[in-house]
Parts: C-alpha cells; sequence; structure tokens
C-alpha cells in the first residue's frame, strides 16, 4: 500500500508542474497584447498580480498551481527587466556565435 500512496503523490506533483508550467506559458502571451507589450512594467505587474491573486484566492489546487506559475513568470519577468536574473539567451560567448571557433562544433567541415 506504501507504493501505491507514493505513486500517487509523484502523479500529484508532477501534475501540478505541469500545471504551473501551463500557468507561466498562457501568462507569457500576454506580451503580445499590443497596449501591454509596449509597457514592460505593466505586463510584468499583471502577470504578478493575476498569478498572486489566483493562488491565493482559489480554492481548487488546480488554480493555485496556474496562478503560481503565472507569478513566477511575472516575478521572472521584473528580475530580468531590472537585472537581477539573466537568462541562457543573454549569455554572451567569447565566439560571437562562430560556430567553426567553438570546439567540438562542426561548421562546414564534413566529417569522414
Amino acid at each position: 500500500m506504501a507504493k501505491r500512496a507514493n505513486s500517487r503523490n509523484l502523479t500529484g506533483q508532477l501534475t501540478n508542474v505541469a500545471l504551473a508550467g501551463v500557468g507561466y506559458v498562457v501568462s507569457d502571451q500576454l506580451n503580445k497584447i499590443p497596449f501591454l507589450a509596449t509597457n514592460p512594467n505593466l505586463v510584468n505587474a499583471a502577470k504578478l498580480g493575476i498569478g498572486t491573486y489566483l493562488a491565493m484566492s482559489s480554492r481548487n489546487p488546480m488554480m493555485v498551481s496556474i496562478g503560481q506559475g503565472a507569478a513566477l513568470n511575472g516575478a521572472i519577468g521584473f528580475g530580468r527587466q531590472f537585472g537581477v536574473v539573466q537568462g541562457i539567451g543573454q549569455i554572451s560567448l567569447p565566439y560571437g556565435g562562430n560556430s567553426k571557433a567553438i570546439p567540438g562544433v562542426a561548421g562546414n567541415v564534413i566529417v569522414r
């Protein structure tokens, strides 16, 4: 019986993570609304506010997870905007995007 309880717990946790991912992705679509796209402060505040509201006020655990994902998206957006968080896309490599100069990456070379 303990094995069954652990598999239910794992399934529940994976469901929560998936729903948080859905909330993150759906809230990311706010960036495509023309009025909000011109004002990143407003869009990040909307994501953070809507996500926090859903996470704090909802009694449905699925909506709580979705709200947490949306709030995370807003918080990361604020962090990127103010230079606290940097993503992988913002890392500059010393090679400058030239794949031939990166060891182990074949550019126009045919491997025989």
